[in-house]
């Protein structure tokens, strides 16, 4: 691996480390508890969590950045950008609604929103389905209390 990759790599990974701890801050700022974030990804429509699932898998397999930017390598910066705009779109499909405010978001939607779009951030995640196992995991949890298939139809 080049200097130039590796250096790329490496801030990259730096700046997933410091998304994790502004998560981690902002539910530790809201007193989250385990229990508010299982209910908060229980809440997420399983249409959301099918969407980030295909999402991440064509993220990290390059299939999107080919798609969308052609055959030109955008890097780290490219998936960070897309992450930022898929996790402005996760908080409109999980709140409802879409603000440059996150202070009138739940702090709980503001959470799994954004450990979706954490995980499409992390490398080499698209192959599993690890967002739609956790979220099968927080259903049975919660005893499917908060199940719902498409926004807006609970069951």
């Amino acid at each position: 691996m080049d200097r130039q990759a590796l250096l790329s790599n490496l801030f990259y990974r730096i700046f997933i480390v410091g998304v994790m701890a502004g998560l981690a801050w902002y539910a530790q700022k809201h007193s989250l508890t385990v229990a508010d974030f299982n209910a908060a990804y229980a809440r997420i429509p399983l249409a959301v969590v099918l969407i980030a699932t295909i999402f991440d898998y064509y993220l990290d397999t390059g299939t999107l950045y080919r798609k969308l930017w052609g055959k030109r390598n955008g890097g780290p910066l490219l998936a960070i950008g897309t992450a930022g705009i898929f996790f402005i779109t996760m908080v409109w499909l999980i709140a409802g609604s879409i603000t440059l405010n996150l202070g009138t978001v739940s702090p709980h939607a503001v959470i799994a929103a954004g450990m979706l779009s954490l995980l499409a951030l992390l490398p080499k995640t698209g192959t599993t389905e690890i967002g739609l196992l956790y979220y099968i995991a927080t259903q049975i949890v919660t005893g499917f209390e908060y199940f719902t298939i498409l926004p807006g139809v609970m069951f």
